[in-house]
């Protein structure tokens, strides 16, 4: 008898678990069931972004066309597949979903001392295309800081993730001619 009451416990404490896990994903503001970005319209990011306009005129470091091979999307849609560098010289690819007025940006490196990390990025899509947003590391909430950018063209966008001009995190895709 003790045997079957503690079997059904563990069962029930490993449903428990479970569920807790999928409700958690379930309840998620974004679409990766990730942990979601704390405060991504913050008080301080939407100073930043009053402050900071990323110009995205074409002698920006961003402006040639670096992606490595077309990617996945259309070009009527910011969703799909971009390569991202940071100003670090690291870089990988983000997968990019929008919902409603909400940017979200789940960013991979691929190589380097920060290869295998991963990154969410939620950020508020303003009229004149900005974006205004923060980000964290998938495992690391302490690792975590602004996003400031302009979507340039369906297959650029500018930005930065501190308050520094100079800290750059940018994203290139190549949609195919048919899209």
């Amino acid at each position: 008898m003790l045997k079957r009451a503690l079997l059904v416990s563990v069962a029930l404490i490993g449903a428990a678990i479970v569920w807790s896990q999928v409700a958690s994903a379930l309840s998620s503001r974004n679409p990766f069931g990730l942990p979601d970005v704390i405060s991504p319209d913050g008080r301080d990011v939407m100073q930043l972004a009053e402050r900071i306009r990323m110009p995205g005129g074409p002698d920006d470091r961003n402006a040639p066309q670096w992606s490595e091979a077309v990617t996945s999307g259309r070009a009527d849609s910011l969703d799909g597949t971009w390569y991202s560098r940071w100003d670090a010289g690291t870089s990988g690819t983000a997968t990019v979903r929008v919902v409603g007025d909400r940017f979200y940006a789940m960013y991979s490196n691929l190589s380097g001392r920060l290869a295998g990390m991963t990154w969410l990025l939620e950020a508020i899509l303003l009229p004149d295309n900005r974006l205004a947003g923060r980000w964290v590391q998938i495992g690391n909430s302490r690792d975590t800081g602004p996003f400031i950018g302009k979507v340039v063209s369906p297959e650029r966008i500018d930005g930065i993730w501190s308050p520094r001009m100079s800290d750059r995190w940018d994203f290139r895709r190549r949609l195919s001619d048919g899209n």
